[in-house]
């Protein structure tokens, strides 16, 4: 029992996470380049403004990192702790954090990390090894953290300051997934108990100052962070749950950046000359699936023609006003794994109606189709018109989150349409496509596949595991075991004069704002 409320929590959080995916800032109005100073401060280089207000769409519901249950969380805390290691510039460029260097033994099992000596905790106590050991130790016993720390077997301390992570087979994206995993105070886990999660400790570049429920979180500069002090002062999470209330309050200066805007808006944002957009594309695999066990989906060419009949670009430019790329694959270029050599199925009624026809189904079959509210309801209406285009008749049945969720992980289910975030590299999609995958709700079985995946996170070579990568989607593509639609460009809106260093996976870090 225990082990399927774990995978049940997974589901929800993976399943059903909005968290953007990884990408340069696209600013749509021209930056400012005039040097502001402070008023009666000729000359001087202090900025105007000390500090920054973000809309949120909702509250944090918990400042203990290792029991994340919203992306809302995830964009709060990353300000208040840190990671190992983190992304770069690139979905598989990993740099040091918290961690200086690291090594890897010859059969690649074993990690020895080496920490940096004189990094501070907001309670003042230096980060040690014992710190790392207790944190990824408290990650391997949480079910939100399961698929990051499911690869390690034993963590133990070397000395202060050099821990050694023992693996139960070589896994390519080990560091990947430290990304993932924020480390902890020992003795402000210990003391704090149950409390600890209103009262984080960390040692980012912000301090936890308050947390007005349904409200605000306040956070401050911590002057003694290990990179140097974060150029804004003082941060205010506003939590603003509609997002056309949410413009309104960037229009009139009261919000300096938020993350979710009405898209309807995007072009009234750009027009503003007060304002600027952030646009990226994210790693979030828009699909629809069918349950490949029962019929007609057992059928390949079935399953052929119910992808040649889905027209993806209308789904794109009416479900999400034009802000999303149209996909052939699971992955996109933000994921190691991709290859534009990957051919999918072009929108071919005609086409669709011979597989139909051949797969013994000339008038076509009735079908249900769920789905949740929101625009994957609007996802399926659009593929509710394909298919009736050719012959298939399928009615929309629109669920509520928790019984969809329960629904398509019994295979209680024909088609149904899902978005799931899962990471920036192709092994985590096991989840989904591996036959014992946690998140197989297509109930797909094919050995290649599971043979190119166990393949693909052993070898460490990025050519070599590209090939792999290469292969594995395209007879996903072959077998249609689903049909990938888009992933979502993000858009997010800020004053003109706030300016972003960088977005790391969707979240934007206080630490890269500056006025």
């Amino acid at each position: 029992m225990r082990n399927k409320k774990i995978i049940y929590v997974l589901v929800l959080v993976l399943l059903l996470s909005l968290i953007a995916g990884c990408g340069q800032t696209n600013n749509q109005n021209e930056e400012n380049e005039v040097s502001k100073t402070s008023a009666g401060s000729e000359g001087s280089s202090e900025p105007v403004k000390d500090s920054v207000v973000i809309a949120i769409e909702a509250d944090v519901t918990t400042f203990d990192p290792h029991y994340l249950a919203s992306t809302t969380n995830g964009n709060v805390y990353t300000n208040i702790y840190n990671t190992l290691v983190e992304l770069g510039e690139s979905s598989d460029e990993i740099i040091p954090c918290l961690a200086e260097d690291w090594e890897i033994s010859e059969d690649n099992t074993i990690w020895t990390i080496k920490l940096n000596k004189g990094v501070k905790f907001h309670n003042g106590e230096e980060l040690k090894a014992s710190d790392v050991v207790f944190s990824l130790n408290r990650a391997k016993a949480s079910p939100y953290l399961a698929s990051q720390t499911s690869q390690i077997k034993d963590v133990k301390e070397i000395d202060d300051y050099t821990v050694q992570v023992a693996l139960t087979e070589p896994y390519a994206p080990f560091l990947l997934s430290m990304h993932q995993v924020y480390i902890l105070n020992e003795k402000a886990v210990t003391e704090g108990g149950e409390a600890y999660s209103e009262n984080p400790v960390g040692t980012g570049p912000y301090k936890f100052v308050r947390h007005d429920i349904a409200e605000r979180i306040v956070l401050e500069r911590f002057d003694e962070y290990f990179r140097g002090p974060a150029s804004i002062k003082n941060v205010d999470y506003k939590v603003i749950t509609d997002p056309n209330t949410t413009l309104i309050a960037l229009e009139t200066g009261e919000v300096d950046f938020a993350y979710v805007i009405p898209m309807i808006s995007r072009q009234s944002i750009i027009d503003n000359p007060e304002l600027t957009t952030h646009e990226f594309e994210s790693i979030r695999l828009s699909y629809t699936i069918m349950n490949n066990e029962i019929e007609p989906f057992n059928n390949l060419l079935v399953r052929q023609a119910i992808n040649y009949a889905v027209d993806k670009e209308s789904i794109v430019q009416i479900a999400e006003e034009g802000m999303g790329e149209v996909t052939n694959s699971i992955f996109n270029k933000q994921i190691f794994g991709y290859s534009e050599n990957v051919k999918g199925y072009e929108y071919n009624i005609e086409k669709a109606k011979e597989l139909l026809t051949e797969a013994g189904y000339p008038d076509g079959f009735e079908v249900s189709l769920k789905t949740m509210e929101g625009s994957t309801k609007k996802v399926a209406e659009i593929i509710q018109e394909d298919l009736n285009k050719i012959g298939i008749t399928a009615k929309v049945e629109v669920c509520e989150k928790n019984a969809y969720i329960q629904d398509i992980m019994a295979g209680n289910y024909d088609m149904g349409i899902l978005g799931v975030t899962v990471g920036t590299d192709a092994e985590f999609f096991s989840r989904c496509f591996l036959s014992t995958g946690a998140l197989n709700v297509s109930k797909y079985n094919n050995p290649r596949v599971d043979e190119l995946f166990s393949e693909g996170k052993e070898i460490l070579d990025k050519e070599e595991r590209l090939k792999i990568y290469e292969e594995l989607a395209q007879i996903l593509v072959d077998d249609a075991v689903i049909v990938p639609l888009y992933f979502p460009i993000w858009v997010y809106a800020a004053d003109k004069d706030l300016k972003i260093r960088h977005i790391d996976c969707g979240t934007v870090k206080v630490v890269d704002l500056s006025w």
